[in-house]
């Protein structure tokens, strides 16, 4: 898809206000970088990449238990 066909949209809920932004080829860029640098990051923890496969003891349970609400995991954990 051309870029330039491309708007980013940034919603505030709280306000009920949207924003409309072009996209420069630039700013997609910069967030393809991002996410592969995050994947990498992400598959970097896993047991074995090739099958994805994460073990719960390479992640181990904070102790700041405040952060547990806020935690994308909370479900697969026994605190969820």
């Amino acid at each position: 898809m051309d870029p330039n066909q491309l708007i980013g949209v940034e919603e505030n809920l709280r306000l009920g206000e949207a924003h409309v932004h072009a996209l420069k080829e630039w700013v997609l860029e910069e967030a393809r970088q991002y996410m592969k640098a995050s994947i990498l990051r992400m598959q970097s923890l896993l047991h074995d990449p090739e099958r994805n496969v994460a073990l719960m003891d390479y992640f181990p349970k904070t102790d700041k238990l405040a952060r547990c609400m806020g935690c994308n995991f909370r479900r697969a954990c026994e605190r969820g």
